[in-house]
C-alpha cells in the first residue's frame, strides 16, 4: 500500500507512477524488505532490485520484486513507459580477490596478466588437475608447497614394492628419471648450480605454490597438484631418454598439463612421436623458448631450439611454446622468438618465488628469494592458466584450451615494433581466458547433470556439474582425511522418480 502524505501534485504523480508498475509486475516492497543473501546474489546484479528514476525527478526509487524475474527483460518493458527517465537492475560491484600471502606484492607479474579477477571465477582452480613439472627437482616438503604436491595414492610408500603395477616401485612423492629412483627432490650429493638447484621448485611454486596461508607467495593455480618428476640433474642438463620416460609417466598417472622449462639444440623425433602422442591423448604441453646466452641469434625460425620447435611444421601445433617479456611488456632481452615456434608471451622478468631449503647445506637457507628472469620462469604462467580454464570447465579439451589462452592474449606489437609476428598472439592474459571459457558455460542451454569422484588418490568429494561444466554444487562423500578416490554412480534407487547418488 502507498501513503501520500502531501496534496503536491507531482507526488501524486509520483504514487501514480509506482502503483502502475505494481500492477504490471506484481507486488513489489521498498528498502525496508530483507532478502537472504542466499537469494540476493544472481549474476551481476542482486535478484529482484530494479532501480528507477522518473522523469523530473531527482530520487532514485528501489523496487524489490518476490518472484525474481528476468530483469533485463524487466527493464526493456519499464523503459517503454513514457514517465520513466531510466531503469536498470541494481548491479554489484565487488573487490578483486587479494592474496593475504605476505610476498604478493612482490609478485608483480599476476597483476600484469589480470590473475586477481581469474581467481573471482575460478578460486586457485582443483586438486583435480595436475600439472607435471619436468624439471630439476622438486623441494616437496617446502612449506608453502607441500599440500600441493600430487602422490600416487596407489603406492605404499618405503615398501619396496610396485603396489599399483606401474613400473616404478614406491613412486609415492612422484619419481627421479635421472637416478631411477623415488626420490624427485634436488640432488646435492653431485656437482650441482644454485640457478638449478632452485630451479624446479621455482617453476613449481609459480605454478601452484599454496595461496591463502598467510605464507611466502601464491601460484596463480594455487590449488592445482604439482606432479614432481625429475629429468635434469643439479647442473641443469638431462637425457631425451629421461625426458620421454616422465612424459608418458605424467600421461599414465593423471597429469593434465606438462610443463617443460627447459631447452636443448638437437631435435630429436623420439621425442616429437611422445609428445605429439600425449597431446592427442588429450594432455596439455607447455615448453619455454629458451634464453639466449651464447651470442647467437635469437630468432627460432634460423636456428630452432627444442621441444618448443618440435611441433614448427606440424598442423596440430600440439606445444604451447612461451617467450618472456619485461614489466613493460616488451620482449625480454634475453628472450627467443620466431614465427613457428611461438605461440605466446608471459612475464618471464624479475621473478620472486620458491628456493630450495635445506640448512645443512651452506647458502640455503631461505625458503623464498629472487629475482630470476628467463622463459622457464613464464612458462608455467601458460600451464597455471590452462589448469585454472580446466579447473572451470573440466569438459573442455586440449585444443580448446589452447585457442582459448591464445585468441585471449593481449597484443603487444605497439611495444615490440621490431618483433612483430614473432612473438606469437601477445602476452598471456589470465582473466580474459578464464572469463572467456566461463562466458561459454553460461551461454551453453543446461540438458543434464554430471557428477564426478575423485581418482585414486583423491579426496572423498563428488562434484555436481551442468552438462556444459558449470559446477552446481559439492560435497563430501566421507571423511575429509580419506584419500582413496570414490566411484559414483547416479539411478532411482527408492522409486521416487529422484536420482540418488551412490558412491563406493
Amino acid at each position: 500500500m502507498l501513503i501520500i502524505q502531501t496534496a503536491n501534485i507531482k507526488k501524486y504523480f509520483l504514487a501514480f507512477c509506482l502503483c502502475f508498475l505494481f500492477f504490471i509486475f506484481g507486488f513489489l516492497f521498498f528498502n525496508n524488505h530483507s532478502i537472504s543473501q542466499a537469494e540476493i546474489i544472481r549474476n551481476d546484479y542482486v535478484a529482484g532490485e530494479m532501480l528507477i528514476k522518473l522523469k523530473g525527478q531527482e530520487k532514485i526509487y528501489k523496487i524489490n520484486y518476490q518472484d525474481k524475474p528476468d530483469l533485463l527483460k524487466v527493464q526493456k518493458i519499464i523503459l517503454k513507459q513514457k514517465e520513466i527517465e531510466y531503469a536498470e537492475p541494481n548491479f554489484l560491484f565487488k573487490a578483486s580477490y587479494l592474496s593475504n600471502d605476505p610476498f604478493y606484492l612482490e609478485q608483480w607479474y599476476l597483476e600484469k596478466i589480470h590473475a586477481s579477477q581469474a581467481w573471482d571465477l575460478v578460486r586457485g582452480g582443483s586438486e583435480d588437475v595436475v600439472i607435471a613439472i619436468l624439471d630439476s627437482g622438486i623441494d616437496i616438503d617446502h612449506p608453502d608447497l607441500k599440500d600441493n604436491i600430487w602422490v600416487n595414492k596407489r603406492e605404499i610408500p618405503g615398501n619396496g614394492f610396485d603396489d599399483d603395477n606401474n613400473g616404478y616401485i614406491d613412486d609415492y612423492d612422484g619419481w627421479d628419471f635421472v637416478r631411477n629412483s623415488p626420490n624427485p627432490r634436488p640432488k646435492f650429493d653431485e656437482p650441482y648450480e644454485s640457478g638449478a638447484i632452485h630451479h624446479g621448485t621455482l617453476v613449481a611454486g609459480i605454478a601452484a605454490a599454496i595461496g591463502d596461508n598467510h605464507q611466502g607467495v601464491i601460484g596463480l593455480a594455487w590449488k592445482s597438484k604439482i606432479m614432481a618428476l625429475r629429468v635434469l640433474n643439479s647442473q641443469g642438463t638431462g637425457s631425451v631418454e629421461a625426458v620421454i620416460q616422465a612424459v608418458n609417466y605424467a600421461k599414465n598417472n593423471g597429469a593434465r598439463i606438462i610443463n617443460l622449462s627447459f631447452v636443448g639444440n638437437s631435435r630429436s623425433e623420439f621425442l616429437a612421436q611422445t609428445l605429439k602422442q600425449a597431446w592427442k591423448d588429450g594432455l596439455i604441453i607447455v615448453a619455454a623458448a629458451g634464453n639466449e646466452s651464447t651470442g647467437q641469434t635469437e630468432d627460432l625460425d634460423l636456428v630452432p631450439a627444442y621441444p618448443i620447435c618440435l611441433d614448427a611444421n606440424d598442423p596440430d601445433n600440439y606445444i604451447l611454446g612461451v617467450g618472456a617479456t619485461d614489466q613493460l611488456d616488451r620482449k625480454a632481452s634475453f628472450s627467443n622468438y620466431g614465427s613457428k615456434c611461438i605461440d605466446i608471451m608471459a612475464p618471464g622478468s624479475r621473478i620472486y618465488g620458491l628456493l630450495v631449503y635445506n640448512l645443512s647445506i651452506p647458502g640455503y637457507n631461505e625458503y623464498y628469494g629472487g629475482y630470476w628472469s628467463g622463459t622457464s620462469v613464464a612458462t608455467p604462467l601458460v600451464s597455471a592458466t590452462a589448469a585454472l580454464i580446466k579447473a572451470l570447465n573440466p569438459l573442455l579439451n586440449n585444443q580448446q584450451i589452447r585457442d582459448i589462452i591464445l585468441s585471449q592474449a593481449d597484443n603487444i606489437d605497439n611495444e615490440n615494433l621490431s618483433f612483430v609476428g614473432k612473438i606469437g598472439n601477445g602476452r598471456l592474459n589470465t582473466y580474459r581466458a578464464v572469463n572467456y571459457a566461463y562466458l561459454q558455460l553460461v551461454q551453453y542451454p543446461q540438458k543434464s547433470y554430471i557428477v564426478t569422484g575423485a581418482g585414486p588418490g583423491g579426496g572423498p568429494h563428488i562434484r555436481v556439474m551442468k552438462s556444459n561444466g558449470l559446477p552446481v554444487t559439492n560435497f563430501m562423500a566421507y571423511d575429509t582425511k580419506f584419500k582413496g578416490g570414490v566411484r559414483v554412480a547416479v539411478a532411482d534407487v527408492d522409486g521416487d522418480n529422484k536420482e540418488e547418488i551412490i558412491t563406493t
